[in-house]
């Protein structure tokens, strides 16, 4: 019982200004008035700042009907006037609650308009004017040099990518595996993809025609490794070689396959970011800075769209060795029209990302 009463003294300042104005009203009432009038007097309290009457909600003192009120009333003196740097329209805000610092623009539309706009591409580490787009190698499908390919306990498709980038299926691949995929030079050379979605591992065995099983391990991620050196050679033809992380860049291929190219790229390094109580998400690219110009540079000749800022890792002491990593990240406008443009009429994508993108993460 102690507790129950500490509660209420807790609200005993509240109780007696809120009791004290309805015994105001109550006595100045006509004799002619109702006892319907006068209970509605009495479960309602009367806001401190506007006098109006509200129904108090559980666990509140009961003194503001809104924040509006409650702001209004403690901050008299506190509130600034700014203007905001997009639109120009002047709007108020809290000192106490809003630092000066932060009251840039008026709403979080303006504010994502603003970063679009102001965002430079020159914050690339690399002389933009300079950049080129990798074009493939003469030795594709060159395989002079080989022996006649061999029976093995395995089938593939060693010569999948002898024409290069043709279709859907070849551009898809490639996005693929040059961000999680491993290409090794060896006495036998190996082509190895690791995916914790498993469809992507069986796209691509349905793509390469592929019988070889897809390997679990305890630590690590599924895997599915192909030998085959004309596999491997047709990859480094074509930018997807050892210590591509370091080196890639965008591949030159036909207009109506890069989409195709970007969702493998997305599926393999790609992210969403939800906010927490918010219907805010952001689409982020990682990889190497070279790889992601090449992204916002499509993005944007196709969709008009802007990235909302480029991000490179942050180390004091400079000991990380891809110094060349950063992220790309787009607004939840522009995240949605990027994902409608790499998804429509597709027929190949990693089902885990894309049932979280339309199943809950875009309503």
């Amino acid at each position: 019982m102690k507790k129950k009463i500490d509660k209420y003294l807790w609200n005993d300042k509240t109780r007696i200004l809120l009791d004290e104005r309805r015994v105001r009203l109550l006595d100045g009432m006509d004799g002619s008035a109702g006892l319907d009038e006068k209970m509605s007097i009495i479960e309602t309290n009367i806001c401190l700042y506007c006098k109006s009457r509200f129904i108090p909600k559980r666990n509140t003192k009961g003194l503001f009907c809104k924040r509006d009120c409650f702001n209004f009333h403690w901050s008299k003196n506190k509130i600034n006037k700014y203007e905001c740097n997009h639109c120009n329209k002047v709007f108020t805000r809290y000192k106490t609650h809003y630092p000066d610092r932060k009251n840039k623009y008026c709403s979080k539309e303006c504010s994502d308009k603003a970063k679009i706009q102001e965002f430079d591409p020159t914050v690339f580490r690399f002389d933009i004017k300079k950049y080129s787009y990798f074009k493939p190698k003469n030795s594709l499908g060159d395989y002079s040099k080989f022996r006649k390919v061999r029976k093995s306990k395995y089938e593939v498709d060693h010569e999948f990518f002898k024409q290069g980038v043709i279709n859907e299926e070849t551009a898809y691949l490639l996005g693929v595996l040059i961000t999680d995929g491993y290409v090794f030079y060896d006495y036998k050379s190996h082509v190895l993809l690791k995916q914790m979605d498993k469809t992507i591992l069986e796209i691509m065995k349905k793509i390469l025609k592929s019988s070889h099983p897809i390997q679990t391990y305890k630590n690590d991620a599924p895997r599915v490794c192909i030998s085959g050196r004309r596999l491997a050679h047709d990859l480094d033809a074509l930018g997807c070689g050892q210590n591509k992380s370091y080196t890639v860049t965008f591949p030159q291929i036909k207009k109506e396959l890069q989409k195709h190219f970007i969702r493998g790229i997305f599926d393999g390094d790609g992210s969403w970011n939800k906010r927490k109580n918010r219907r805010e998400v952001n689409l982020k690219f990682h990889g190497n800075d070279r790889l992601l110009f090449g992204i916002y540079d499509t993005i944007r000749t196709h969709l008009n769209i802007h990235p909302q800022s480029l991000e490179y890792p942050i180390d004091t002491n400079k000991n990380y060795k891809m110094k060349t990593y950063a992220v790309l990240k787009y607004n939840t406008n522009s995240s949605r029209a990027i994902s409608d443009w790499i998804y429509i009429d597709a027929k190949f994508f990693g089902e885990k990302k894309y049932s979280s993108i339309y199943g809950s993460i875009l309503p």
